[in-house]
């Protein structure tokens, strides 16, 4: 059973299908990228693929950047209020044979990687460019440290926060970089099955 779900959900990315109840294998999956596959970007299969309007989907992106934005130029540290929660759970993790040098600092490091991997990933969907989109993760992560260290007393600017931003977004153009690959991929596979003519 759950390899029958890790197989739909590959399906569901390459061709952008749902319907699980009529999904029955691999075969199934390449019956459905070349049945009407030039039909796939258009709106009426776009409408009967996700219900939602597309046009609502930007309501997410839009809050991730109200959100990033409030996370970077807040006044005081952001995690300041969840520091003493955080500490007793490292705290405990070490008790438990976590090794030591899994701590606060290696948290923030991976926090701050988790952070910029969304904007890398829309950055790749909005400007279609690899290297644009990681170049626009590092030119805003350098921005943000440096408005901290002009106009932000209580924050602290740092070089280790650059660095985890940018591998963020540059993880978030790979996944789009990828994504866009096999899209393009799955398009010449069903434009090479197409009957002549068609």
């Amino acid at each position: 059973m759950p390899t029958f779900y890790v197989g739909w959900a590959r399906c569901f990315f390459r061709t952008g299908t749902r319907d699980w109840l009529n999904y029955e294998g691999p075969d199934t999956c390449r019956r459905w990228q070349l049945v009407n596959f030039s039909k796939l970007a258009s709106k009426d299969r776009a409408d009967f693929f996700f219900p939602i309007p597309l046009r609502a989907l930007w309501v997410l992106p839009a809050l991730y950047l109200l959100g990033l934005i409030c996370v970077a130029l807040w006044p005081t540290p952001v995690d300041a209020s969840a520091r003493g929660a955080l500490d007793s759970v490292l705290a405990w993790l070490h008790s438990v044979g976590v090794p030591n040098f899994v701590g606060y600092d290696l948290v923030e490091f991976g926090a701050n990687i988790a952070l910029f991997i969304p904007l890398g990933l829309l950055m790749g969907f909005g400007l279609r460019r690899f290297w644009l989109a990681v170049g626009f993760g590092v030119l805003a992560t350098s921005l943000i440290e440096a408005s901290q260290w002009l106009f932000l007393p209580q924050r602290f600017a740092s070089g280790f926060d650059i660095l985890a931003n940018s591998l963020g977004a540059l993880l978030g153009a790979l996944c789009w970089l990828l994504w866009s690959r096999s899209r393009r991929k799955v398009r010449a596979e069903g434009q090479d099955s197409a009957p002549i003519g068609s």
